[in-house]
């Protein structure tokens, strides 16, 4: 199972990548929904599409640094991983995995062959958006606790 580290200002977490190219496909999901989307987030949108589908083993670099470069971008980012968050969360307890394999963006190898909790991909939108916030301060070095659901300490949406 290949991990990859989501970073941001010296800190950051390490997520599974099938869990983190999912959380993606539905931000991205999310993003086509806006309309007149600035320069930077249509950028975005291609890099992370290629992030989520083409199937990189433990090397997806999301790059926070360069995308979210002020406050403004650290505000949007967060309402859209928000938006992420509902989505998902509108799948109920677990997301069938006919609905994971029938995603628009995922990589062509991808299959998942159970239903998954949708808490383990919310998960990553809450990681993310504590990241952004600067209220998250492990380390690619730190304890892995938070990849375990029985030590997620903050409730789910």
């Amino acid at each position: 199972m290949a991990t990859s580290f989501v970073a941001f200002r010296r800190f950051g977490f390490w997520c599974n990548d099938s869990v983190l190219e999912t959380w993606l496909s539905y931000f991205l999901e999310v993003l086509d929904r806006e309309k007149n989307l600035p320069d930077w987030l249509q950028q975005l949108h291609q890099d992370w599409e290629v992030q989520a589908t083409v199937g990189f083993v433990g090397c997806i670099e999301l790059l926070l640094d360069e995308v979210a470069t002020d406050e403004s971008r650290v505000a949007t980012l967060l309402k859209l991983a928000a938006q992420t968050n509902h989505l998902l969360a509108a799948h109920g307890e677990f997301i069938p995995a006919e609905t994971l394999n029938q995603r628009q963006y995922q990589p062509p190898d991808g299959i998942w062959t159970a239903a998954v909790a949708t808490a383990i991909f919310l998960k990553v939108g809450q990681l993310f958006s504590r990241l952004l916030e600067g209220k998250l301060h492990t380390t690619a070095s730190s304890p892995l606790d938070y990849l375990d659901p029985k030590n997620w300490r903050e409730p789910l949406p």
